[in-house]
């Protein structure tokens, strides 16, 4: 059996960049039900929206929280 450790893994941070880099204009999210979709370009603006929202707020990145949220692409517009 093969052991494995962390460098048997490529930089996660350079894969994302690389899949988003690549895709920026192609659908990330499709509802097909009403016909929506999200773009990685518009998912990644919208992730940073969220990430400003919750920093003013006083959340730091070692705070734990808890999102509830609705299983909808409009929950990410």
């Amino acid at each position: 059996m093969l052991e494995k450790n962390k460098t048997d893994y490529p930089d996660s941070k350079k894969v994302l960049y690389e899949i988003f880099n690549h895709n920026w204009e192609r659908d990330f999210l499709v509802d097909s039900k009403n016909e929506k979709f999200l773009t990685y370009k518009d998912f990644l603006k919208n992730v940073f929206s969220i990430i400003e929202n919750i920093s003013n707020k006083g959340i730091r990145k070692t705070d734990i929280i808890c999102l509830l949220m609705d299983n909808s692409l409009e929950t990410l517009q």
